[in-house]
């Protein structure tokens, strides 16, 4: 539990600021709808661990036809506004081979086929990101 006041600062940062982006875009391919603070861990070092993925890898339509971040549930000041450049370009670039050999057995062909249908629409996301902001504002 924080304390009120300083230690809330530490989180007001660009660097956790950032985190929170990643962890959207993450979100957002594994088809994760469930984050909030009570999924999120901070370790003694000051970093994030990603808890509670049971509600991922979903294949109904809606998470096929759409992202649990985006323009359509969040405004867009809030969504991946800060992305390295290199993430957004491995995401681009990621095939269905690659995430199969990730994964081996554990996801089905349907979870693969919607992983990959999102990241589709992410890419999406991400360029009408970039396209509102600038890409030297969303991207280093």
């Amino acid at each position: 539990m924080l304390a009120e006041g300083k230690s809330r600062e530490r989180f007001r940062t660009e660097g956790w600021t950032k985190a929170g982006y990643i962890a959207q875009l993450f979100d957002d391919l594994i088809g994760n709808e469930d984050r909030h603070l009570g999924n999120v861990l901070v370790t003694g070092d000051f970093r994030a661990l990603l808890i509670d993925h049971s509600r991922t890898f979903r294949t109904l339509k809606s998470f096929v036809e759409g992202l649990p971040f985006s323009d359509k549930n969040a405004p867009p000041a809030n969504l991946m506004r800060k992305l390295p450049r290199s993430l957004v370009d491995r995401v681009s670039a990621l095939s269905e081979g690659e995430v199969r050999e990730a994964v081996g057995d554990l996801l089905s062909d349907e979870e693969i086929q919607a992983v990959m249908a999102r990241k589709k629409l992410l890419v999406v996301e991400i360029q009408k990101i970039i396209a509102r902001f600038g890409d030297s504002e969303v991207l280093y």
